[in-house]
C-alpha cells in the first residue's frame, strides 16, 4: 500500500508540473507579437463597462514605469466571478454573455508570454500571480529526489494561482501610480521585454482606427516613462459620426453606421456540430454590423486604404476599399475569408 500511495501522489506532482507547463505554452502561443496581449486588455476593459451604465466616459491608461508596463481602467472593480476567471481556464464570465465580445476564456493568459509576474490591484487591493513564488511541496518524499527521478524540474501552475499581496509589497512607484490616477483596476506587469512592449505601444498609438468599433472605451491615455499622450474618441449620437483626437489634434472624422442581420437557420444548424466554433457563437441569432466611412474637412468621403476586423482586431490586412467594416462576431469562419481577418 505504501507504494501505491507513493505512486498516486508521484503523479499529483507530475499532473501539476504537466498543468504549469501546459499553460506555459498556451501564453507563448496564444499571441506572440508584442500588441495582440494589449489588444485583450483592452477588450476586457471594454466589456466590463458594459456594467456601469453610469459611467459613460470610460476611460483607460497604459503606462510604463521602469520595467512595467500598467493598464488600467475607470470602471468598476472585480467581482468574484471575475476573481475565479482570470484564476482558471475556460471559465470566463463573458463565454456565454452575448453582450460581451470575449468567448474563448483564454484571453488574459496572453499576459503570462510577457511577465512572469502579474500584480493586479482591484477595490483597494492587490493580488498577484508569481512564477517565482516559494510554493510547498506537499506531496510524500523529497521534492528533490522526485526530479531527479522524473528528469524534470517540479513546478506550480502559478498562472492560476493568486496571492494576496500587501500593498508594502508593491513597488512604490507602481503603487503611487495608481492611487495619483484613480485607477480602479489595473493590470501591472514586469516585462520580459520592455523594448519590444513599447514598440507595441507605439504601433497601438499609430493605428487609432483600430480602436473605432469599442463600444464603451472612449478615453486611452498613454504614459510612457513620463511622455504623455491622449488618445479620445468623440461621439456624435445624433448623425452617428466618430471624430478621433490625439492630444486635442483631430486625427480623422468618420461616419460610423450600424446595420443587423439575422443569421439564417440553415446556418446555424450547420454550426451546431461544428467542434471548432464556441457555443457563444453557435448560439447567435443576429450579427450586428458596423461600416466606418472616413471623411475630410470638406465632407467628402475619402477613398483609403481599408482594413477589415471584428472590434479588436488581432491582425491587420489592408485591402483597396472606401470604408471600414467591424462585426460583433469576432470569429471568421461566419462571413470573411481568413486572407481578410487574423
Amino acid at each position: 500500500m505504501i507504494l501505491i500511495s507513493y505512486l498516486i501522489y508521484n503523479l499529483y506532482a507530475k499532473h501539476a508540473t504537466n498543468q504549469a507547463e501546459s499553460l506555459k505554452s498556451l501564453s507563448n502561443d496564444l499571441y506572440t507579437d508584442s500588441v495582440r496581449f494589449m489588444y485583450e486588455l483592452l477588450q476586457n476593459a471594454d466589456d466590463v463597462s458594459l456594467l456601469n451604465i453610469l459611467n459613460n466616459r470610460s476611460k483607460v491608461t497604459i503606462a510604463t514605469i521602469n520595467n512595467y508596463l500598467i493598464i488600467a481602467h475607470n470602471d468598476i472593480p472585480f467581482s468574484n466571478k471575475d476573481l475565479r476567471a482570470v484564476s482558471s481556464i475556460n471559465n470566463g464570465i463573458k463565454i456565454k454573455d452575448q453582450l460581451k465580445i470575449g468567448y474563448k476564456g483564454l484571453g488574459f493568459k496572453a499576459v503570462f508570454g510577457k511577465s512572469s509576474y502579474v500584480l493586479i490591484y482591484t477595490a483597494g487591493e492587490y493580488f498577484r500571480f508569481d512564477s517565482s513564488s516559494n510554493f510547498p511541496w506537499r506531496w510524500q518524499g523529497d521534492q528533490d529526489i522526485w526530479e531527479a527521478e522524473n528528469d524534470r524540474k517540479f513546478m506550480y501552475p502559478w498562472q492560476i494561482i493568486p496571492i494576496w499581496t500587501e500593498t508594502k509589497d508593491v513597488p512604490s512607484d507602481v503603487h503611487s501610480f495608481i492611487v495619483q490616477n484613480s485607477c480602479s483596476v489595473s493590470t501591472i506587469m514586469l516585462l520580459h521585454n520592455k523594448l519590444e512592449t513599447k514598440q507595441g505601444i507605439q504601433q497601438l498609438k499609430d493605428q487609432p482606427h483600430t480602436l473605432l468599433f469599442l463600444r464603451n472605451i472612449v478615453e486611452i491615455h498613454f504614459n510612457l516613462d513620463g511622455l504623455i499622450d491622449t488618445f479620445t474618441m468623440e461621439n456624435n449620437v445624433i448623425d452617428g459620426t466618430k471624430t478621433l483626437v490625439l492630444n486635442n489634434h483631430i486625427l480623422s472624422r468618420w461616419i460610423v453606421k450600424q446595420t443587423i442581420l439575422d443569421i439564417p437557420a440553415s446556418i446555424c444548424e450547420n454550426l451546431k456540430n461544428d467542434l471548432n466554433i464556441p457555443g457563444k457563437l453557435k448560439s447567435a441569432q443576429q450579427i450586428k454590423l458596423f461600416f466606418a466611412a472616413k471623411y475630410n474637412n470638406n465632407n467628402a468621403i475619402q477613398k483609403l486604404e481599408s482594413a477589415l476586423f471584428a472590434y479588436i482586431p488581432t491582425k491587420i490586412l489592408q485591402y483597396k476599399g472606401h470604408r471600414r467594416i467591424s462585426s460583433d462576431i469576432c470569429h471568421p469562419t461566419f462571413s470573411y475569408s481568413e486572407d481578410m481577418v487574423r
